[in-house]
């Protein structure tokens, strides 16, 4: 950016204005502060901006520049002197307020009001008659992104040899600070009575334990508002806990005071709770009388204390208590007290999943992590966890790093909550939790004692932590609890005059709205809905969108219906995509409650829609539709909006496949989904590319399109009648069609991967492998509904996909009840007959040859596949039992190979599999595989074996001429070889002959052939096998050197395809024949009918004279001299006909021989 401009500004009655020479664009305005330099090479002009925070209102005078789209309208609507109002709060440093003044609009005057004394303002943008003459094209350089930076050591607390060195750090820039053991207390657990902040020993007010204990309901009243001294000797500990117990002892119901104790305790000392539950029989007290919620709730909180969970633990009496508790239907536990009993069973398990991680046996990822959230949901169960760990040796021990421990960042384990973990991984993810806080906990002291530039450093911090993935998600959900939330609203209200603590609040409140489950938190959405106007950080549209959702969350189900089945606006607004994204949290929550599917139906019937599984699929398209749109644009990506629509799109698959049980969905909407799914999974592949941030996101939304698809596979899922979802499905996938933009490949890809997921599981392992009936529905109502799609998208695989498909078809039906493996089979066979056909009858150009060519190697590279033995499909095909229609077609190929003279390493290798199968296979072709044998064979491979198998085919399936033939190309080919023929070789040429001469009847020529070198080079080196065995082939073999031969060349199929660029156009019509006859289209007599013309049709309107001319034969005429000029002249020749008059004349005409 440019600066424009700089001044220091003194307003007059409040009011200042500038006005520029030239219409500006601006981008930023910065406020300098009193004293500073704000350019290095003016050291002369210092900045002069007093006071020191106020608020100042800006006012823009909008113009639209001349040219833009919708100019006239925009003109009418606007006068010519329209104000575009902003504000913006000073608050004693640098602050820059980025401008959106869009590429319509530029300024030529600024107008200031605020209670200020001077500004020192400078302006940066562009000076728009600059920017208009600029006609130079447009480059860019690709999408410009920000290289992510490791946090400071300072600052990655869970990397600290002790967690808590940041939080101490900052209490010692604070005069006289207490421990921060006692803060923790006092923030969390300990609310301390308002009195006490003015007594002068404040905060070290304790608790005195040498009290006598004389009832157990005057100690139970005592509020948990005095800590214990950290240094008290064991020996007073022990008195205590012994008066403890005998006061019990005393009670007639002691349960709920005991409760009240022990959930006092559990924040204080680990030494006193310890010796309380060593002198306390816990369980025969808490089960020998009834119990209540008081009770319930008590224990709940003292159960975030390692050895209150432990105790509970070992009570068998007491936990099979809970269960009944949770189920019962006294009103003496109401909701809150059944949620507790639930609670206190999760904490017990909790506190094992625990420990047993860190002493370093398997960790449960997933019960820590369900743990660890549900301990920092409230101030108390966290203030008495972290008093619990840090004041416990052996747990204190367990979460610090190890000495040569490598510096680790703490898993994600909240956001991916099944993730595989290893005990460092959580004990760094623990000290995390640790560190933060103790990081929030000085915020909570300072933000008491009101000491505003620690509270500004401490919250530039959080709002650090916000902006990196494994601490936000620690920090976000600790300031979700009541009294940060809390704080955050007063750091905002309370900003006039404007702090710099009140605008790092808000942008750290802002962040905190990102995720829309924060703002379905009672205590948040009160903050949301309470932001009133004026606000130093978050613009007013910003304000309005979160009170939006906020509303939202407050109405709860019915508004979250009522949005979702809302129309929504194309494409998708960053407002829109919020209010979707709170909806969809609204309904999953409901969703995980007992009867969440029925309240979801009534708000459907309330607010009359039923159409709920439609509308989520509508927007998941738009969702992906739009994000795809982002992704493509050549310039810097919107990262809020593709960050909201990468979430919609996960968020919405999540809910969705909660509902695939519960809601119908009918064949539209399923394809719909299908192909937004099929959009989601290609589209990953950018998100990576072009925003990292988001490919954790995009990935998850990826494996949730993988298992929504599998669920809508079940073939017991019908979306219609006479219709499975799995029909739809699959037929979506063989006919999707990727956009232009797409890479085909990698789309391609991405079906066959969604295929793989769609067709039953064939595996050895029984536990995974779909069941037999499972497979006989596939084989029997499912393929063959599908098999034009399925072999369409068969024909443009891989030989390697297509062999993996058709093994898979063959599990399905591994009885042959429809043979849908054959059919498939059989198909391709016939393709490549097809493909032989054409090449040998129809003059191709090249482009189009080279295309047939590589196409038929790939198909005999399928067909090698299904006859390979290391294969599977090996047996099946070989089983002619079962198979019997295979053996022709597949002959009919290889005969097809050998009379187009082709040569493949395929085939090849084909041929040599057949042959030591040889006595498994039929007549027909076991004589085609010896002829093959032989087509392939060259003077080195001439060997016996070829002989042998010739002998072993049956005499009924040979045929002469074709045998023939092959073998006069093949002895050409030998004689044009400059490979000498050894004796050896002469001898199976000569076995060779001789048996073709005793299996033809005839005497056969042989064209091509020099009758030296049936003389010479062959008999001449068989000379002892005996005058009589030569004569007789002499007498059947003939060779004529100057009869006509086919060409002898074999034509190798390209293992490639490498084609000109320019001919790639042509190949995607029909193939180009070299022939005359497409030039010309044939005649075509019009239709007979009735002769009245259509409108705009064809107008056929001749003289009713002119037909009834005793010269016309039929719609021919011949004129002579003035016949046509007499013929005109006629009154029925001169009817409106509704055409212009001849212009033809023939009067004049002399016409010479």
């Amino acid at each position: 950016m440019t600066l424009l401009h700089y001044s220091t500004i003194e307003p007059h009655d409040g009011l200042a204005a500038i006005r520029f020479t030239a219409p500006l664009r601006v981008s930023h305005l910065r406020i300098v502060p009193n004293g500073v330099q704000p350019f290095a090479q003016a050291p002369d002009i210092i900045a002069e901006t007093t006071p020191e925070s106020f608020f100042a209102d800006i006012y823009f005078n909008a113009q639209l520049l001349p040219g833009q789209a919708g100019d006239s309208k925009e003109k009418e609507k606007r006068a010519p002197n329209a104000l575009v109002p902003s504000k913006i709060a000073y608050f004693g440093t640098h602050v820059d307020f980025a401008v959106d003044m869009g590429s319509e609009y530029a300024t030529r005057l600024l107008i200031i009001h605020g209670n200020f004394d001077k500004l020192s303002l400078a302006i940066y943008g562009e000076v728009v008659s600059a920017a208009l003459e600029d006609t130079s094209p447009l480059t860019t350089n690709g999408v410009f992104s920000l290289d992510a930076r490791p946090l400071p050591p300072s600052l990655d607390v869970a990397n600290h040899s002790d967690p808590t060195t940041l939080a101490k750090q900052l209490l010692e820039t604070l005069t006289d600070p207490p421990p921060l053991h006692l803060i923790l207390q006092l923030v969390f657990c300990l609310k301390p009575d308002m009195d006490d902040w003015d007594k002068p020993n404040f905060p070290y007010l304790f608790f005195d334990l040498t009290t006598p204990v004389e009832k157990l309901d005057d100690l139970a009243q005592i509020e948990p508002a005095r800590p214990v001294d950290i240094n008290v000797s064991e020996e007073v500990l022990k008195t205590f806990a012994t008066a403890v117990a005998e006061a019990v002892g005393d009670k007639v119901e002691p349960a709920e005071p005991l409760a009240k104790i022990l959930c006092n305790a559990s924040s204080q000392n680990s030494e006193l709770v310890q010796q309380l539950l060593e002198r306390i029989d816990l369980e025969m007290i808490l089960t020998s009388q009834k119990m209540n919620g008081f009770i319930v709730t008590d224990l709940m909180n003292a159960a975030n204390n390692v050895h209150v969970a432990q105790k509970l633990k070992l009570s068998d009496a007491f936990l099979d208590l809970l269960p009944e508790i949770i189920e019962s239907d006294d009103p003496s536990f109401d909701s809150d007290a059944r949620a507790a009993a639930r609670e206190i069973l999760q904490k017990v398990q909790g506190w094992t999943y625990l420990q047993d991680a860190l002493s370093g046996e398997t960790v449960d990822a997933a019960g820590c992590g369900t743990f660890l959230k549900n301990v920092c949901q409230e101030d108390l169960s966290l203030g008495i966890w972290l008093s619990s760990l840090l004041s416990d040796p052996a747990l204190l021990a367990a979460i610090l790093p190890r000495e040569n421990d490598a510096p680790q960042t703490p898993p994600l384990l909240w956001v991916e909550p099944q993730q595989t973990l290893t005990t460092s991984d959580l004990a760094c993810f623990v000290r995390g939790i640790v560190a933060v806080s103790s990081v929030l906990a000085v915020l909570s002291w300072v933000d008491s004692l009101g000491l505003d530039d620690a509270r500004q450093h401490i919250l530039s911090i959080v709002h650090l932590w916000q902006g990196v993935d494994s601490y936000s998600q620690i920090v976000n959900n600790l300031l979700l609890m009541r009294q940060y939330t809390r704080r955050l609203e007063w750091f905002i209200v309370d900003n006039d005059p404007p702090r710099k603590s009140g605008y790092i609040g808000e942008q750290v409140l802002y962040a905190l709205a990102q995720d829309p489950r924060s703002v379905l938190r009672p205590q948040f959405m009160d903050v949301i809905i309470n932001l009133e106007p004026s606000l130093t950080y978050i613009p007013e549209h910003e304000r309005m969108s979160l009170r939006k959702i906020a509303l939202v969350a407050e109405d709860g189900l019915p508004a979250a219906v009522e949005e979702l089945t809302y129309t929504s606006d194309r494409p998708l607004s960053l407002r829109r995509l919020r209010t979707i994204r709170v909806s969809l949290a609204i309904v999953e929550d409901e969703l995980g409650k007992k009867e969440g599917e029925e309240a979801l139906l009534k708000a459907l019937w309330q607010e009359s829609s039923q159409g709920l599984m439609d509308s989520l699929v509508g927007i998941f398209s738009a969702a992906v539709e739009d994000l795809a749109t982002q992704l493509r644009t050549e310039s810097n990506l919107d990262t809020p909006l593709v960050e909201n629509l990468t979430h919609v799109g996960h968020e919405i698959l999540s809910v969705i496949c909660r509902l695939v049980p519960v809601f119908p969905m009918n064949a539209f909407c399923l394809r719909a989904l299908v192909q937004s799914i099929i959009q989601t999974t290609v589209i990953t592949s950018s998100m990576e590319k072009k925003e990292r941030k988001l490919a954790n996101t995009a990935k998850k939304a990826y494996d949730l399109s993988i298992q929504l698809i599998t669920q809508l596979s079940d073939p017991t899922l019908v979306v219609e009648p006479h219709s499975r979802a799995v029909m739809v499905i699959l037929r979506t996938l063989f006919t999707h069609i990727p956009n232009e933009e797409q890479d085909p490949v990698y789309h391609n890809l991405q079906i066959l991967h969604l295929v793989d997921h769609v067709l039953p599981a064939i595996t050895t392992d029984l536990t995974t492998r779909a069941s037999d009936d499972e497979l006989t529905t596939w084989a029997v109502e499912i393929l063959p509904t599908i098999l034009p799609e399925l072999y369409a998208f068969f024909r443009g695989q891989t030989p390697e996909v297509k062999l993996r498909l058709c093994r898979t078809l063959i599990e399905i039906d591994v009885e042959g009840v429809t043979g849908v493996g054959e059919w498939i089979v059989l198909e391709e066979f016939k393709a490549v007959l097809t493909l032989l056909d054409a090449l040998k009858t129809s003059p191709f150009d090249d482009s189009y040859i080279s295309v047939a060519l590589y196409s038929l190697a790939q198909a005999f590279a399928f067909i090698e596949g299904i006859v390979d033995p290391d294969r599977t499909t090996f047996q099946w095909f070989m089983n002619r039992d079962g198979q019997p229609e295979l053996s022709g077609p597949l002959a009919d190929c290889l005969e097809g190979m050998v009379e187009g003279h082709y040569d493949d390493e395929h085939l090849i290798r084909i041929v040599k599999i057949l042959t030591t199968s040889f006595e498994s296979l039929d007549g027909r072709l076991q004589f085609v595989t010896a002829l093959a044998r032989l087509h392939i064979s060259s003077s080195e491979e001439l060997t016996a074996e070829i002989v042998d198998l010739l002998r072993r085919v049956p005499k009924d399936a040979l045929v002469e001429s074709t045998l023939s033939s092959e073998l006069g190309k093949f002895l050409l080919r030998l004689s044009k070889s400059t490979d000498k023929l050894s004796r050896t070789k002469a001898k199976t040429l000569f076995e060779l002959l001789e048996w073709f001469a005793d299996s033809v009847e005839a005497t056969t020529v042989l064209g091509g052939l020099s009758p030296s070198f049936m003389g010479t080079n062959l008999v001449g080196l068989l000379y002892d096998l005996g005058e009589d065995r030569i004569d007789r082939l002499r007498k059947k073999l003939h060779v004529d050197e100057d009869a006509s031969m086919e060409s002898f060349d074999l034509t190798t199929l390209p293992a490639d395809l490498r084609i000109p660029l320019n001919a790639l156009t042509g190949l995607f019509g029909s193939p180009t024949v070299v022939s005359s006859e497409d030039f010309l289209a044939p005649p075509s007599t019009p239709k007979a009918g009735h002769r009245t013309p259509e409108e705009l049709g064809v107008i056929i309107s001749p003289p009713n004279a002119l037909l009834r001319s005793f010269t016309s034969t039929g719609l021919t005429k011949t004129y002579t001299s003035n016949e046509f000029r007499e013929l005109r002249l006629s009154p029925t020749a001169r009817q409106n006909t509704s055409r212009l008059p001849s212009t033809h004349v023939d009067v004049g005409i002399t016409v010479s021989a």
